[in-house]
C-alpha cells in the first residue's frame, strides 16, 4: 500500500526562454527567401527620376515581379510548388505552446527555498 501523498504545490510562472515571451518564432527559411527577393529586386532595373509616373510604376512592377519570382523559385527548390503550401513566416512557440509563459507545479518548500536564495 502506497503512503498518502502530503505536500503543497504552487505554480511557478516565468517568461518562456525560447520565444522570450513573444509567443511566436520566426521561420528562419523566410529570412533566406526574403534575401533572395531583395537580391532579385535590386538586380532588376530600377526606376529613375526622369521617368513619368506611368513609366516609373511599369519599371517598379518589373522589379517587384523579379523579386516574387525569386521567392517562388526559392520555395520550389525546397519542394513547395504552390504558394498556398509555403510554410508560415512565423509559428507558435513549441516550448510554451504559444502562451509566452511557462507554468510548472513546484513543491512549496522548494519554492520558498528558491525565493530566499534569490533575495
Amino acid at each position: 500500500m502506497k503512503p498518502p501523498i502530503d505536500c503543497y504545490l504552487v505554480i511557478h510562472e516565468y517568461t518562456c526562454p525560447v520565444c522570450d515571451g513573444d509567443r511566436r518564432l520566426y521561420n528562419e527559411e523566410w529570412q533566406e527567401a526574403n534575401h533572395a527577393y531583395d537580391l532579385a529586386r535590386n538586380a532588376a532595373p530600377q526606376p529613375g527620376p526622369d521617368l513619368d509616373e506611368d513609366e516609373y510604376y511599369a519599371v517598379l512592377s518589373v522589379a517587384e515581379d523579379a523579386g516574387w519570382q525569386a521567392i517562388r523559385s526559392f520555395w520550389k527548390e525546397r519542394g513547395y510548388f504552390l504558394k498556398s503550401r509555403w510554410p508560415p513566416e512565423d509559428y507558435p512557440c513549441p516550448e510554451c505552446e504559444g502562451d509566452g509563459i511557462i507554468r510548472k507545479e513546484v513543491n512549496l518548500a522548494e519554492a520558498i527555498t528558491a525565493i530566499q536564495e534569490a533575495s
